[in-house]
């Protein structure tokens, strides 16, 4: 959502944690199963499946200001790239470039990938219309 200080923030669709924390149950389902074996490993096997979901949606966030868009992951920034005159198309990205997603490029040639289905598609055409708003060219995104 726009603030105040000329900064947008988008977060993922409430859905797409669920999903992602319904793949992983068979993991957390161990974790607690061994848990209640009285081992101890079961809190290992629960952390990691926490750390999973985590990393995967739990601390995603887009943040735009009026010069940067950037792309954060629990409190580590992935990427940043200046918008004015960022080059935005549609294409296939995420760690494994299988999604639909808006392809980034700036002046210098730094690309990112923003994947669609990890956000509600009216957030989404809120940012294009801020980016575009701040000097991103947007030729064919729809």
């Amino acid at each position: 959502m726009a603030n105040s200080n000329d900064r947008f923030v988008l977060r993922p669709r409430p859905g797409v944690s669920v999903a992602l924390g319904l793949i992983l149950s068979p993991a957390w389902g161990l974790g607690l199963w061994v848990l209640y074996q009285r081992e101890i490993i079961g809190l290992a096997v629960l952390g990691l499946t926490l750390a999973i979901w985590a990393y995967g949606v739990g601390g995603v966030r887009v943040v735009a200001t009026g010069q940067y868009v950037e792309f954060w992951r629990l409190f580590v920034r992935e990427w940043r790239i200046l918008i004015d005159g960022t080059k935005i198309t549609e294409g296939y990205g995420g760690d494994l470039p299988v999604l639909p997603a808006y392809m980034l490029e700036d002046r210098s040639g730094k690309r990112a990938s923003l994947v669609k289905v990890q956000f509600h598609p009216t957030g989404l055409a809120a940012l294009m219309a801020y980016l575009a708003a701040h000097g991103a060219l947007i030729p064919s995104c729809r």
